[in-house]
């Protein structure tokens, strides 16, 4: 079966319906995949990681583990070909590739473990424009794991590919449908995810506790705060749903107790120690962490865009970095141009409409065009994150 690109209308929706069983299933649950090929679009663990996550969907709600091999006859087999050298002759109907656009990929049923991606296509992860892997991915994996299209439009097993879409998982449907095949994960769902709730609720730190970093993420329209290993989403309505998480949930290989964060446009930079971490989109990116210049200060307190360029914050002076080369350049002193803040700050953002916040302990300043509106010191735990009146 295929993924198509969407030709809906804005406004326009498929009737809602549910999953279809097609093809039945595999009589084993733990499953291997080979990567035949590799699309040149993203690098090799940028492919493996979207794959890994795509498979990890279904593995999430199902008895289901999926396990990458070097053997090239593994269960499910990977490939990216072109509609010039791609040529099916297996036993079910899997439509030819027809260049960009159109046909995306498509899989085989049970037990013919195929999955073809057309590498007409421009893959990207976890970013707007192009076609987001990882999407594809899961899609064809449901495929692959017996299932058929969807007439849920919300459902990841819908036929049309709808674009990339912020913190994507799978619809109910979907998950009535590969429940349907195999059955519940072997612990049960519900106890495991009270089990580490209440573990984690255990270890987080106190709701008035000053945070490591923080950062405004375009992408997501959210701003993360960071502490410990744990990270806040917080938009508009207060914490999102889900968090705090741990850090690693939202960003793969994140570390714990950052010292600064900033998010410019697709990329995040975390600075720790002697080391810098950048993720696209919230991958890892090859090669990363890697040591920090000598010109960097020690250790940092804070890191923030202002006016488009990213500004790293050290006691009293605030530095320009350089996303060529990870180094900084001149400094200034930062009542220059924020008057009126401590050193030493614990994290520093710039939000949507270009709003500045400064963070210490319990207390928070607001800067726009570099003057503080509003009263000194408001609390930060009451009206970012809600922790009540103090």
């Amino acid at each position: 079966m295929d993924i198509d690109m969407s030709d809906q209308r804005p406004g326009e929706t498929k009737g809602l319906g549910r999953f279809t069983p097609k093809g039945g299933r595999w009589t084993k649950n733990n499953l291997t995949y080979h990567i035949k090929s590799f699309t040149p679009d993203l690098s090799r663990l940028q492919t493996r990681n979207a794959i890994r996550r795509a498979f990890q969907l279904w593995a999430n709600v199902s008895p289901l583990s999926f396990n990458e091999s070097s053997n090239a006859t593994a269960d499910i087999v990977i490939d990216f070909v072109t509609r010039y050298e791609h040529n099916d002759a297996y036993p079910m109907e899997l439509k030819q590739f027809d260049g960009p656009g159109g046909y995306l990929a498509h899989a085989s049923y049970p037990p013919h473990g195929i999955v073809h991606f057309d590498e007409d296509e421009t893959y990207t992860v976890m970013a707007a424009g192009g076609v987001d892997l990882a999407i594809v991915a899961a899609h064809e994996f449901g495929h692959v794991l017996g299932l058929g299209h969807s007439s849920n439009s919300h459902a990841v097993m819908s036929p049309i590919y709808n674009g990339f879409v912020e913190d994507f998982n799978l619809h109910q449907d979907d998950i009535d449908g590969i429940q349907y095949l195999y059955g519940y994960p072997d612990v049960d769902l519900t106890l495991t995810k009270l089990e580490i709730g209440t573990s984690d609720i255990e270890n987080l730190p106190a709701c008035d506790s000053p945070w490591d970093a923080a950062t405004y993420y375009a992408p997501g329209d959210v701003v993360y705060a960071f502490k410990g290993q744990f990270v806040w989403a917080i938009n508009d309505q207060g914490v999102v749903e889900g968090y705090p998480t741990k850090t690693n949930n939202v960003f793969s290989e994140a570390p714990s107790n950052v010292h600064s964060v900033v998010s410019a446009g697709s990329r995040t930079y975390m600075f720790k120690g002697n080391n810098i971490w950048r993720f696209f989109g919230k991958q890892l990116e090859p090669g990363f962490p890697r040591p920090r210049k000598n010109s960097f200060p020690h250790s940092t307190d804070a890191a923030l865009i202002d006016d488009g360029k990213i500004y790293i914050l050290k006691g009293g002076r605030y530095y320009e970095f350089f996303e060529n080369d990870l180094n900084i350049g001149w400094s200034k002193k930062i009542r220059h141009h924020w008057r009126g803040i401590p050193a030493n700050i614990d994290a520093a953002l710039q939000g949507r409409n270009g709003t500045t916040y400064f963070f210490k302990n319990d207390n928070y300043w607001k800067f726009e065009d570099s003057k503080m509106v509003g009263a000194y010191r408001k609390s930060r735990s009451k009206d970012w994150i809600g922790c009540g009146s103090f």
